[in-house]
């Protein structure tokens, strides 16, 4: 499949090239025709494996792959000046300015108790014993697996929204204090997971 995929993108940018051969059109097509067909066939392969209709599947994305979704910046630094305007047509931007103390550092780790167990819930349901799984089966196991990552989800929003509302300019920036660097890149992290766990 990969290799009449290639074969496709080559023969494309010599049909595209500035003097393209008299036959490089037709190689084109015919390539496409052969991904076409393999896709085809990839879709009649598995309809004959699960015996039932292929559910299609809706393409995510996720903006922005080096910001994660509402990055404030916790006061360390210039914020995107376009997702800054953005923001501010939107919603209003809201500007850390919850300081770190022991009352706040307790509701962390509050919520990040709820988090972990939610995670493990998710976990637990992700463990398939049975050696064959009817389609009956694999829908309950869908459902459980889509409900448990929602809640997985709904813990994950108030727990982040509370990591984002600390005001951390007071320790100075990122190329000071290396543990806000590790901080940032930790959060981005974070941000990147959960956008994996959503589009699975």
């Amino acid at each position: 499949m990969m290799s009449k995929f290639s074969k496709l993108v080559i023969s494309s940018h010599i049909a595209a090239a500035d003097w393209p051969n008299a036959e490089s059109v037709q190689k084109c097509l015919q390539e496409a025709d052969g991904v076409l067909l393999g896709v085809f066939s990839y879709v009649e392969i598995a309809r004959q494996q699960r015996g039932e209709e292929i559910p299609r599947l809706f393409p995510g994305f996720v903006v922005g792959s080096s910001t994660g979704g509402s990055w404030q910046n916790n006061g360390l630094g210039p914020r995107d000046p376009i997702t800054a305007n953005f923001l501010e047509d939107e919603e209003g931007v809201i500007e850390p300015t919850a300081g770190l103390d022991g009352k706040l550092l307790e509701r962390l780790d509050e919520l990040k108790r709820m988090l972990v167990f939610s995670i493990r819930e998710l976990d637990k349901n992700l463990v398939v014993t049975e050696k064959i799984v009817t389609p009956f089966r694999h829908e309950v196991i869908g459902n459980n697996v889509c409900l448990a990552g929602s809640k997985v989800l709904e813990t994950f929003k108030p727990w982040i929204a509370m990591v984002e509302s600390i005001n951390l300019s007071s320790l100075g920036n990122s190329f000071q204090t290396p543990q806000l660097a590790d901080f940032s890149v930790n959060k981005q992290s974070l941000y990147d997971n959960i956008s994996d766990l959503l589009l699975a």
